[in-house]
């Protein structure tokens, strides 16, 4: 993310670069209705519903450790993605855009994406991943489609997706241990009752 905010925001060919491809991507689809309806749907509110399902759904299934992992996860990113936004500068090499990296869009369904693929099982973690990956693509490509963002701004949000996610992961792990999946400590100790 680092490398992708220095490049395509910290140089003047990187900005003229990723400001040509996002209007390529806005003439390829222009007119297309459904990268507004796509991007309507993704509201504070509209997250804030799916975070919180997917923490319950997660309690459930799998326990508090797996819960709060999924929710540390997909909150962490939109929350990730608004800070860096309001900290990270663009130079105005080209023109006086305001910064846009990361998208906060794109870093919603990213972090939700990454965390049901936290708390999927084993058996569907590649499914559930090609899934999310593509539903965070149709949400790039709407967000550059409407000039919202820029292609930098749409791969930093999965990459920041992915490092709250591994973050989480490794964190969780240490909690219950190496080798025992999250929530195993609560699923004995309930047996053992």
């Amino acid at each position: 993310m680092v490398v992708t905010y220095l490049l395509a925001v910290q140089t003047r060919a990187g900005q003229a670069l990723d400001t040509q491809a996002m209007l390529f991507a806005a003439r390829l689809l222009a007119g297309a209705r459904w990268t507004e309806v796509l991007l309507g749907l993704i509201t504070p509110t509209t997250v804030s519903l799916a975070i919180t399902l997917l923490g319950v759904l997660a309690w459930v299934a799998k326990g508090a450790t797996a819960a709060a992992a999924a929710t540390v996860t997909a909150a962490g990113t939109v929350l990730g993605a608004v800070t860096l936004k309001a900290v990270l500068d663009r130079p105005m090499l080209l023109d006086n855009a305001s910064n846009s990296l990361p998208s906060g869009h794109v870093a919603a369904v990213a972090g939700v994406a990454a965390a049901v693929v936290l708390v999927s099982s084993p058996a569907t973690r590649l499914l559930v991943a090609l899934t999310g990956l593509s539903a965070v693509a149709l949400t790039g490509v709407a967000a550059l489609a409407l000039r919202w963002h820029r292609p930098s701004d749409v791969v930093a949000s999965a990459l920041l997706a992915i490092a709250v996610a591994a973050t989480t992961h490794v964190t969780a792990t240490l909690h219950d241990g190496p080798g025992r999946p999250a929530g195993a400590a609560r699923r004995k100790s309930a047996t053992a009752v």
